[in-house]
């Protein structure tokens, strides 16, 4: 499917590889990005936050599923975290037409995690990013190191990113809950305050809005066992 300039932050419940078919798209996560060109793959776990963003004009993509076993196998070797691949020159060209869970197993084989080749945005907005995922500073100190007033900082965060930072930071607080309940933290009111919620209640609505699930069913369904 055609890329668009910016789909911001945005999640699926479902494992998935992206395959580049021409052009190149940036994929952002929280914190990093990287240039894909076409022939590459992208592996996505369940619920996994990340935004899409065209790199050129002719930019295009493929959505391939995934089995259970194969995500699972490859979340329990490599961590709930994204993962890259360069496909075979038939592999690529097959995943074009052939968008089975077969094909799409084939290049999640050769995905593996890989760090950023690409800052997203300014270096301001960027330590502005770092700061709200973090969840420590302020808002109103977040835009004095910025350099700019709170209005404006939220304008051109929004441009670079996306959304609000009020909910890149709710996003960024969901991503990590399910990364601490992957790591086996089985009481959620542990996980709400560990990851920055005020209580379970609001992990829950948070998990609501941008998983479409609870956080008992999210966990449920990334658990490897």
């Amino acid at each position: 499917m055609p890329a668009r300039d910016l789909m911001p932050i945005h999640r699926h419940g479902d494992a998935r590889v992206v395959v580049v078919a021409s052009g190149c798209i940036v994929e952002e996560t929280f914190g990093a990005a990287r240039v894909m060109a076409a022939g590459e793959a992208v592996f996505r776990p369940p619920f996994f936050g990340h935004a899409v963003r065209t790199g050129s004009r002719d930019a295009r993509y493929v959505k391939l599923p995934v089995t259970d076993a194969a995500w699972r196998a490859h979340v329990a070797a490599h961590g709930w975290t994204v993962g890259f691949g360069r496909l075979p020159d038939s592999l690529a060209r097959r995943a074009i037409v052939d968008r089975s869970p077969a094909c799409g197993d084939a290049a999640l084989a050769l995905c593996r995690p890989a760090g950023a080749d690409l800052p997203p945005v300014s270096r301001a907005l960027n330590a502005a990013a770092e700061a709200l995922r973090r969840g420590d500073v302020p808002a109103a100190l977040i835009a004095r190191r910025a350099g700019l007033p709170p209005y404006q900082l939220s304008r051109r965060f929004k441009r670079a990113f996306g959304v609000a930072p009020s909910v890149y930071a709710a996003e960024a607080r969901v991503d990590a809950a399910l990364g601490l309940m992957l790591a086996g933290d089985a009481r959620l009111a542990d996980v709400a305050a560990r990851a920055g919620f005020a209580d379970q209640a609001h992990m829950t609505r948070a998990f609501r809005r941008f998983t479409g699930a609870t956080p008992r069913q999210a966990a449920l369904l990334i658990a490897a066992g």
